[in-house]
């Protein structure tokens, strides 16, 4: 436990166990507390990638100006450069990025202009970080496109129809319904919750609702 977070770093045996499908990434890894920044170092290094560190907002944001990283990962609570600018830039230059957070994610977080591809509460498992960096990695390099009536989004966007963004786990909860597969329904609400929020903004007559005996269904407004 380091200040009161449950994480625990785990041998290079168990993260490179049946890891050979791993594709490479340059990584910038940025916490102000050196412990548990040293101890993400050695957790995204077993998983086969290529770590670089920052202590603070204006680090990262001056490493980002002079290297190209495949992905960002920050503490929320990152000092010197809000949390939230950061992520805005790391937008604008198509960067993936990952936030840590002490807090449950909630719907204020997913509404945010400023919206992070996914966001990870602690405390958390190694394995669970390193799935997400590939869950994300995939994304930002698909081609696929997910159809829901008029609606078209292209992944690697992290975009709704081009316009709002939408982090990792929403985007699975659609590509979820649309192939109809099922999903954990229980972590899903507040995900849920912000998609139907972002069809209203962009004047979308799409819904999910809850159907009895069938779960989540996405439907049209007269449905």
């Amino acid at each position: 436990m380091i200040d009161g977070k449950k994480i625990r770093c785990y041998s290079r045996k168990d993260a490179m166990s049946g890891r050979k499908d791993v594709k490479v990434m340059e990584v910038l890894l940025a916490d102000a507390n050196r412990d548990m920044l040293m101890c993400f170092k050695k957790i995204i290094e077993f998983d086969g990638h290529e770590v670089s560190t920052a202590f603070d907002g204006a680090q990262v944001v001056k490493m980002i100006a002079n290297h190209h990283f495949d992905m960002v990962i920050l503490n929320d609570n990152i000092p010197r450069v809000k949390c939230t600018e950061i992520i805005k830039h790391l937008n604008e230059g198509n960067i993936p990025v990952i936030v840590l957070t002490g807090e449950k994610i909630n719907s204020k977080t997913l509404l945010a202009e400023t919206l992070a591809n996914s966001y990870l509460s602690f405390p958390f498992l190694p394995y669970e970080l390193t799935e997400l960096m590939n869950k994300v990695r995939d994304k930002a390099a698909s081609n696929k496109l997910l159809k829901l009536s008029d609606v078209e989004i292209k992944v690697s966007d992290f975009r709704l129809c081009g316009q709002l963004r939408m982090t990792n786990e929403e985007i699975d909860i659609l590509s979820s319904l649309v192939e109809q597969q099922n999903f954990n329904e229980k972590k899903a609400g507040t995900y849920i919750n912000s998609l139907n929020n972002k069809f209203k903004k962009i004047n979308k007559k799409l819904h999910i609702r809850y159907v009895m005996n069938e779960g989540y269904r996405l439907v049209t407004e007269n449905e």
